[in-house]
């Protein structure tokens, strides 16, 4: 999920995500939920709580900027 959001700074709006993402199992209500988790715990952002498909984006550029130059391996 982070490495889809990464490379787009003003940031992506959930469905863009989901296509980006390589798990076929994640449906857009668990993607949806772990957004949330992870703005709670400070890694995301979002505009507007009310609207799913609001723009979410990284909280810090700083973290963003190390997930685009150290992705993780398999």
């Amino acid at each position: 999920m982070l490495e889809a959001l990464a490379p787009h700074p003003q940031g992506r709006n959930i469905d863009v995500i989901l296509s980006g993402v390589k798990d076929e199992g994640l449906t857009r209500e668990l993607l949806f939920q772990l957004l949330l988790r992870m703005q709670a715990e400070g890694f995301l952002v979002t505009g507007d709580w009310d609207n799913d498909n609001t723009a979410w984006t990284f909280l810090n550029p700083l973290l963003r900027n190390w997930w685009l130059r150290f992705k993780p391996q398999a």
